[in-house]
């Protein structure tokens, strides 16, 4: 499936939003109507109307070609719920790798300096990480618990490489 599918399917599973399927024969057509807008879905418990709910909460449906359609209605279910829960679960896990990270380097009171995005801007050029670099000094700015004499300052140094390149 694509990255727009897959993104809109995390939406709708951040949102509660769960595509409801009456049988196995009919589940990539149900698929299909619930990233359309048509059909049912689960939703506070109940199984509602898909329409009702993207109205209500201001989701605009996918548009989706018609060899799309076919592509996701006809293929094996399966992989494309496995791919999308996948994807979900990872995408949820990977926004909290940062905030994680800043607790942790807070509470062994690590060196802010360490994450100083010019670091990585001269030395390792890679998106992801000057954006983790960037976050981790934010969420560390203003606390009382970093310092600049700990032992374990290089350990903590590479954590901008690592998330950077799993958040990319």
């Amino acid at each position: 499936i694509s990255s727009d599918i897959a993104h809109f399917i995390v939406l709708l599973i951040n949102e509660d939003i769960i595509p409801a399927f009456i049988s196995d024969e009919l589940a990539g057509k149900q698929l299909v109507d619930s990233l359309l807008g048509n059909g049912i879905v689960y939703y506070n418990n109940s199984i509602v109307s898909t329409k009702s709910v993207y109205d209500n909460k201001s989701i605009q449906p996918l548009k989706l070609s018609k060899s799309i359609v076919n592509a996701l209605s006809s293929s094996q279910f399966l992989l494309t719920s496995v791919a999308a829960l996948s994807t979900a679960i990872t995408s949820n896990i990977v926004t909290l790798l940062d905030p994680i990270a800043a607790l942790s380097c807070e509470f062994i009171e690590v060196d802010m300096s360490l994450f100083d995005s010019s670091i990585y801007e001269t030395n390792r050029q890679h998106r992801g990480q000057i954006a983790s670099a960037n976050t981790l000094k934010t969420l560390l700015e203003g606390s009382k618990r970093v310092s600049n004499n700990n032992i374990l300052n290089h350990v903590f140094s590479s954590i901008p490489q690592s998330n950077g390149s799993i958040q990319d």
